[in-house]
């Protein structure tokens, strides 16, 4: 906690060191002074404990000054940046924010090398195909051009999820945000129906049994048992999971293993006013948006995700329901459009030109200084009235510059070779 408050204190700004300048927040002060004597009661305490003295406060106590003082601080540090004092510029405005609800974001997958073929794919670790990249891409790139910007982003522990989140990130610019994992976001496991394909299963099972299984709420699919080829048992990554280890789900028990890692750590995120991006699973996006908008069981059966496509939902403050108008099944989320992808240009597209930045003067003056021949310098300049690049030669102390007088004929002085330093 001290070296928190200690290098909170070496990146802050000198305004921001400075008590007079400093325009934070009072509470962010008194916590800051709180945790001070709480440390400084805990060091008091330690000390009289070696020399076998009584210890006033208590150890827990003082824990729990200590942890409600960090509280405050850290509540106070967000609110500080967030609204944008000591020169931390806050981010753009999202045309998707709606005043006094908290804004979520979902993204599927992109598309799957089994989505591709069609075949159930459930906890089987596939990559995304050149398509669901570029669909990563194109998420992250909707993202930034509605103004998203996010705190914190959550994920499953497949590779399809995790890479088109990171992918998303670094379309968007959020590369620096915490990103959580976990096995609680991974798609429905289809038991033993994982790896077949769609075709075939519709054919020796079915169309009626089928549907039963992709669309039913409560149908279970045939348990996978440990002698399939894609048995999950045998992953490390879920070697602790124990008898939470499902072997086959219906959307119901999906969603019921979804719901605590959603209350326990999403939920608390959301209230706090961190804006949460979350990349999942087709199945996993639907569970959650039957339990956002009470979807009916029925209903649900119509919904399906789009690959690659950003969901909004605006969540009241208070209650964190969705606000806005259902559609025909209760559905109030909001895929994101796409005005043409070109219009997101980078922010950094600009080439600096050195005339920008340097003027011919103080460019001699640091040759001189340098001890460098002048008369070697090229610095390009735009010739604002033909619009033709020209250059501007100086030369050592003493000598010419280049003349740059020109009218309706052209440039005067004009060198081709248009050499940069």
């Amino acid at each position: 906690s001290t070296s928190r408050l200690k290098s909170f204190r070496r990146a802050a700004p000198r305004d921001l060191r400075d008590r007079d300048a400093c325009e934070l927040p009072h509470t962010l002060s008194t916590a800051g002074r709180d945790h001070t004597m709480a440390l400084r009661s805990l060091g008091s305490a330690s000390r009289a404990a070696a020399s076998g003295m009584a210890t006033t406060p208590t150890p827990s106590s003082v824990s729990a000054l200590s942890r409600r003082s960090m509280s405050h601080f850290d509540a106070a540090v967000q609110s500080h940046y967030q609204t944008g004092v000591g020169g931390v510029k806050p981010p753009p405005r999202c045309e998707y924010e709606i005043e006094g609800c908290h804004t979520l974001v979902l993204v599927r997958h992109g598309q799957s090398e089994w989505n591709a073929a069609k075949r159930f794919t459930g906890w089987v670790d596939v990559d995304l195909t050149e398509k669901g990249r570029l669909q990563a891409t194109n998420a992250g790139r909707l993202l930034k051009l509605h103004n998203f910007a996010f705190e914190e982003a959550h994920t499953s522990v497949l590779k399809r999820a995790v890479r088109t989140l990171w992918t998303a990130l670094h379309s968007s610019d959020h590369h620096w945000i915490p990103v959580k994992h976990t096995w609680r976001l991974n798609e429905r496991h289809y038991g033993g129906l994982t790896g077949l394909s769609k075709t075939q299963a519709e054919i020796e099972l079915g169309t009626e049994m089928l549907l039963q299984y992709r669309r039913g709420f409560d149908t279970e699919p045939l348990e996978m048992t440990e002698d399939h080829p894609y048995y999950t048992g045998n992953d490390r990554r879920y070697r602790d999971l124990g008898k939470l280890l499902p072997k086959g789900e219906s959307l119901k028990k999906c969603k019921e293993r979804i719901l605590p890692y959603w209350y326990e750590s999403i939920v608390p995120s959301i209230r706090s006013g961190r804006r949460v991006l979350i990349a999942a699973h087709n199945n996993v996006i639907r569970c959650l948006a039957k339990h956002l908008d009470d979807i009916s069981t029925d209903c649900l059966r119509d919904i399906d995700i789009p690959t690659g496509k950003p969901l909004v939902y605006n969540l009241d403050k208070v209650t964190l329901q969705p606000v806005g108008e259902p559609d025909e099944h209760g559905f109030r989320g909001r895929f994101l459009e796409d005005p043409g992808l070109d219009e997101c240009t980078s922010e950094y597209e600009h080439v600096i030109h050195p005339n920008e930045i340097i003027d011919l003067e103080s460019l001699r003056a640091e040759a001189k200084k340098l001890g460098i021949d002048a008369s070697n310098i090229h610095l390009i300049k735009k010739c604002p009235e033909t619009n033709a690049s020209f250059l501007q030669k100086t030369t050592v102390a003493g000598g010419h510059r280049g003349d740059m007088a020109h009218g309706n004929m052209g440039v005067r002085g004009y060198d081709t070779q248009q050499t940069g330093f």
